[in-house]
């Protein structure tokens, strides 16, 4: 044997050895994840009764996985076979960003205690329309100063204190912002005359007579009140830059 000869066969041993190891380390890797996948399983579906293929599934076994998902299934939203959904746990912001309920209400058809991270509820839909309890901030609520009108709507008059007539259009319509409430309609000033409102002052409505005049009123309910008017919603029509106080609805 010369020495080209030698030296391939000694080339082709180390090979052999080469990939004798290869397949070692891949049986030991193979094994590896199959105990992974074991111990998941047995984790996630421990209890399961796993059938085998070909094999008959016995009726105990297929009602034991039944029972066991519907156990699973009332521990994450209440007893089955009612329309109520149970949180057992808080819901955090982001789960509530899209939660819908359609067709669906809370167990006693009502808000009882409510609060957001930021003290605010932007829309709420109840069955009955109504909030019972619920800490909506003091930027939400109606103000002291303010009465409920028509299907809740809050109504109040800005300034609360002090000289009345300080606003131009502009400035009504801003004070009312403070408060996360817009300038009233014609048409709700009157709804709430109608509900019993009554304050004998001027402020800014929202209509507009043209570009550059609008509308001011108040409401009365008692008539003969010097320099009040009637009862009813009492109007004219100012500049812009004429100053009232402000009707704010929200």
């Amino acid at each position: 044997m010369n020495q080209t000869e030698q030296s391939l066969r000694e080339e082709l041993e180390a090979l052999r050895v080469r990939l004798a190891e290869l397949e070692r380390r891949r049986s030991h890797r193979n094994a590896g994840l199959v105990v992974a996948l074991v111990l998941v399983a047995g984790t996630a579906w421990g209890q399961l009764v796993v059938f085998s293929p070909d094999t008959p599934a016995k009726a105990s076994e297929v009602n034991q996985n039944f029972d066991q998902l519907k156990t699973w299934l009332e521990q994450k939203v209440g007893t089955a076979g009612t329309s109520v959904v149970t949180f057992t746990t808080p819901l955090a912001g982001a789960q509530l960003e899209n939660l819908t309920v359609t067709g669906g209400k809370l167990a006693d058809n009502a808000i009882t205690s409510t609060k957001i991270a930021d003290n605010s509820v932007t829309a709420a839909d109840v069955a009955d329309g109504t909030l019972g309890d619920a800490d909506m901030g003091p930027d939400f609520a109606c103000p002291a100063t303010g009465v409920r009108a028509t299907r809740g709507q809050c109504i109040f008059y800005r300034p609360s204190s002090g000289p009345a007539y300080i606003y131009n259009v502009r400035a009504a319509a801003t004070a009312c912002l403070a408060d996360r409430a817009r300038l009233c309609t014609r048409a709700e000033l009157s709804a709430a005359q109608i509900a019993g409102l009554e304050n004998c002052a001027f402020g800014w409505l929202a209509d507009r007579v043209d570009s550059a005049t609008g509308f001011v009123g108040y409401p009365m309910q008692t008539a003969g009140v010097p320099g009040c008017g009637s009862p009813g919603v009492n109007e004219i029509s100012a500049s812009f830059a004429a100053t009232y106080g402000a009707w704010c609805c929200k």
